[in-house]
């Protein structure tokens, strides 16, 4: 009986510990349509001053 309790806390606990890993990975996978595209340009033209 106590050897069946520490195999469902383990399995409850495996589970919880995958939740927990996979939720940073599931929030980048959805959060990816909303990402704005930056982009930096220089605004002296060196090939003008040459």
């Amino acid at each position: 009986m106590k050897k069946n309790r520490l195999s469902i806390k383990a399995v409850i606990s495996l589970i919880l510990s995958l939740i927990l890993l996979c939720m940073p990975a599931m929030a980048f996978s959805m959060n990816r349509n909303y990402v704005v595209n930056v982009r930096a340009e220089d605004k002296n033209n060196f090939s003008e001053s040459q």
